[in-house]
């Protein structure tokens, strides 16, 4: 979700949490009104803390592979509670760093699921085991 019209329409058709690529304050707001999960997409510490002080409880690294797993110790440094979920480049071969850097659970999509561009359905039930 980009804003928080489109959050608020996801809402009432009964979406469970919200995932933005960024945080919006807008949006903050209206997901706490439903008490829905946000997941806004953070790459400083500072929108990060922004996120925080709306109740946002999951921050998404977007784009995790902009850093690498090295970067949870970095932002959890001054924020030891920040619980962050790595989104983008996220890999069964880097899966465990992720892991291993402290994060509580990771967003896996276009690796994973690449062979369905070309119908190999298959491939993407085998990655995913």
């Amino acid at each position: 979700m980009l804003d928080a019209t489109t959050a608020r329409l996801a809402i009432m058709a009964g979406a469970q949490f919200v995932v933005s690529p960024c945080f919006d304050e807008e949006t903050a707001k209206i997901r706490h009104l439903y008490q829905i999960s946000y997941l806004p997409g953070c790459m400083t510490i500072t929108v990060m803390k922004t996120a925080l002080t709306y109740g946002v409880d999951i921050i998404k690294l977007f784009s995790g592979n902009a850093f690498g797993p090295s970067i949870v110790k970095t932002f959890k440094a001054p924020i030891p509670h920040l619980n962050i979920i790595p989104t983008g480049g996220i890999s069964l071969d880097n899966l465990g760093d992720w892991f291993r850097a402290d994060v509580v659970c990771v967003g896996v999509g276009g690796n994973h699921l690449a062979p369905a561009a070309t119908g190999d359905f298959d491939k993407v039930t085998e990655v995913g085991k």
